[in-house]
């Protein structure tokens, strides 16, 4: 990730594909509880990777730097982390 992004802060977590791994999974539980089990990892997949390119393709506008990346890491991993637990608060 550090060699990716040239920043050295760079992990999964932080970039926010942990967040949108999350949401991808608890999409797929929320939508169909009674899937089978292998299809959790690949809707978790999805979602992180849905969620690099999107950051990717964001922080391409103006340029890929370290900052203008970061920034967009943060926000999109807060607004993920909240549709999650949006979700989850939800179903309840």
């Amino acid at each position: 990730m550090s060699n990716i992004t040239r920043n050295s802060l760079a992990s999964p977590d932080l970039l926010g594909i942990s967040a949108g791994a999350g949401l991808g999974a608890v999409i797929l539980i929320l939508l169909a509880p009674s899937s089978p089990p292998g299809l959790l990892p690949l809707f978790a997949f999805a979602g992180g990777l849905l969620t690099a390119v999107i950051i990717y393709l964001l922080a391409w506008q103006k340029g890929v730097e370290s900052t203008t990346d970061l920034d967009w890491n943060c926000g999109i991993r807060g607004v993920l982390g909240c549709q999650r637990c949006r979700r989850i608060e939800s179903s309840r």
